[in-house]
């Protein structure tokens, strides 16, 4: 039984490969005309998978946390984290439109505090004198895009923008708080 548990981890890992939606992310930026123009930016959020709720989605979980074990350069791990936050707002999105509206907040609450990991990581990296600006434009990004669809599904319903006003605030702040490290 052992061999087969380590066997199915074993294939999980090496033939698990990360799918990318193409989507186009409008930004709001200062404009000196009356009305603010949105300006597009190429960020992709990747196929989620297994979703939270599934029976599988614990074997997902425990895959997860073997390569998280398995990363030591804090660069990969900020690469790793941010892979993880987006996976999960990924989800959030399509658990909200499955109507499972409670699971869909605590993953995108999730996805938060993978992107916060990111920063710390990156920020590490910094600090030990390695180049970090490609990881803390991703984490800008990333944070961009949480706001972005986090304001999307708040559109949907009062209920939904609701459960979702924290979560809204929280990127908020931590979007403001990674364009404030930046070089």
């Amino acid at each position: 039984m052992k061999k087969i548990f380590l066997s199915f981890i074993f294939f999980l890992i090496a033939f698990s490969t990360p799918v990318y939606a193409q989507t186009e992310i409008p930004i709001p930026t200062v404009s000196t005309s009356p009305t603010p123009t949105q300006q597009l930016i190429d960020y992709q959020l990747p196929y989620p998978g297994i979703l939270p709720g599934s029976p599988l989605y614990s074997i997902k979980m425990i895959r997860d946390r073997i390569i998280e074990f398995l990363i030591s350069d804090p660069l990969k791990k900020a690469d790793f984290y941010i892979l993880q936050a987006d996976k999960r707002v990924a989800a959030a999105i399509l658990l909200f439109e499955k109507g499972n509206n409670s699971l869909g907040q605590t993953t995108i609450s999730k996805g938060q505090n993978y992107l916060e990991k990111s920063l710390e990581k990156a920020m590490a990296a910094k600090n030990s004198g390695k180049d970090a600006k490609d990881v803390l434009a991703r984490v800008k990004n990333s944070a961009t895009k949480q706001r972005q669809e986090i304001e999307n599904l708040s559109k949907k319903s009062n209920e939904i923008k609701r459960i979702l006003s924290g979560d809204l605030g929280r990127v908020q702040r931590f979007e403001k708080s990674v364009e404030e490290i930046k070089p």
